[in-house]
């Protein structure tokens, strides 16, 4: 069991985190098994339990519960991602202008009698 909760989470952090877009990008093919959280979760749990000799029955019922499962799991995640990057907006946008490094300088050698095209403060 401790492998299908590992299977569970991995599925859900790897659409979670973007990484199924990713991967189609880079490949320049359109998977949707790589976009869905409870397509992903399904087959791999099922695959998994296959290969580790679970009946079918037994198989079947854990990948569709473990697809159930990973899509309430997804749906707080998304929320947060989105509370997240609101707030992350909202802070940058709040940041004040920082003051450039050249505005209070002196003038430097080489450039006596040229005006700077910087307006002066």
């Amino acid at each position: 069991m401790w492998g299908i909760g590992c299977i569970f989470i991995s599925c859900v952090l790897f659409i979670h985190l973007g990484l199924g877009e990713a991967i189609e990008r880079t490949l320049q093919v359109r998977f949707v098994l790589l976009r869905c959280v409870k397509c992903l979760t399904f087959w791999s749990v099922l695959a998994y339990s296959l290969v580790h000799s679970l009946p079918v029955e037994v198989a079947l019922c854990a990948a569709f519960v473990s697809a159930y499962a990973a899509l309430w799991m997804d749906i707080p995640l998304a929320k947060l991602a989105t509370l997240y990057e609101n707030l992350y907006k909202d802070m940058d946008a709040e940041e004040p202008p920082r003051p450039s490094a050249t505005a209070g300088s002196k003038e430097t050698e080489g450039s006596e009698g040229q005006e700077s095209p910087l307006p002066k403060l």
